[in-house]
């Protein structure tokens, strides 16, 4: 009796296999067309301003001119560097350069002078004699 009923299940599991119809290509599950409206509904998002793909840190504005000047001691390039026109200009009219100790002087900028060896704060002696 067993092995009659094994026989009718298999044949009635045959049976629904042979008269189910293939879906279609197109056919889409109700959990498909669920997780395609939820895609939906998300904040879709912004695009950026900067461009990734640029090499942010070898690049200059398109506003900006870029001066080369290389650093030359005793007929040798010791260094190159890149600066705008305004530095460009101060490096290239032969400047001195003096070392200075801020817990002495603090030079500002415009007013401080350069005498006899030493930083001056014009402003500042000229109030500390009145």
């Amino acid at each position: 009796m067993a092995q009659k009923g094994i026989q009718l299940i298999s044949w009635f599991k045959e049976l629904r296999r042979r008269k189910r119809v293939p879906k279609p290509h197109n056919y889409i599950t109700t959990w498909e067309l669920f997780r395609r409206y939820l895609a939906s509904k998300l904040p879709v998002p912004k695009e950026s301003v900067v461009d990734y793909n640029a090499n942010l840190l070898n690049s200059a504005p398109a506003n900006l001119q870029i001066n080369y000047i290389a650093i030359v001691i005793d007929g040798k390039v010791e260094e190159v560097m890149r600066a705008q026109n305004k530095m460009a200009a101060m490096l290239l009219s032969s400047p001195t350069f003096v070392e200075f100790d801020p817990n002495e002087i603090y030079p500002i900028i415009g007013q401080t002078e350069y005498v006899n060896g030493k930083l001056v704060n014009s402003i500042v002696e000229k109030e500390s004699n009145v």
